[in-house]
């Protein structure tokens, strides 16, 4: 049986932010999180169509299970060697991640500073292996920290405790005063 249009629509827009809150949990190298949490809504897409009602589990639980494992699909496809120059590149147009809380491409960046280009890479290279440096929940949280979401936003976002974010911030703080 068909499954008209509107009714995928309809069921994605009231899983939506579940969804949203799923693929917070992911990083796909190389997109954004629009990119993620489309993602997760072709799981839900998937979800909608495959479904069994007498299948033996509800549809949230179905629809969570379906978005996850797209969503870690699309993260392996991402991760590929063959994506690696893509994934590394750097945009000269873009707002770049290191700069983000300057919102400030590359470019704009290197005009308005009298720091030398490579000193410039050096010093991302350094962030970023202070990212790599972080669990999984801790570059979470760090990373919704930096994009100016408060404490309980974050652990509402992370269906955890504010205390449990406000440890793993301490944590990735000391390990950043490492590197």
């Amino acid at each position: 049986m068909e499954i008209p249009q509107e009714t995928y629509e309809e069921v994605l827009r009231k899983y939506e932010r579940r969804i949203e809150n799923i693929a917070r949990l992911y990083y796909l190298e190389g997109a954004d999180r629009e990119d993620v949490i489309q993602e997760g809504m072709i799981g839900g897409f998937k979800a909608i169509r495959d479904f069994k009602p007498n299948g033996g589990s509800s549809f949230p639980t179905f629809l969570t299970l379906c978005v996850h494992r797209n969503i870690q699909t699309a993260v392996k496809q991402g991760g590929r060697e063959k994506h690696q120059p893509l994934n590394q590149a750097n945009s000269l147009e873009q707002p770049d991640q290191f700069i983000i809380l300057r919102n400030l491409s590359l470019e704009e960046t290197i005009e308005g500073t009298k720091i030398n280009p490579q000193n410039l890479i050096t010093i991302k290279n350094s962030y970023l292996e202070f990212l790599d440096k972080l669990s999984p929940f801790e570059y979470h949280c760090y990373i919704l920290r930096v994009k100016g979401d408060e404490y309980s936003e974050i652990a509402e976002s992370l269906d955890c405790k504010i205390k449990s974010v406000d440890n793993a911030l301490d944590r990735a703080q000391r390990k950043q005063s490492i590197s």
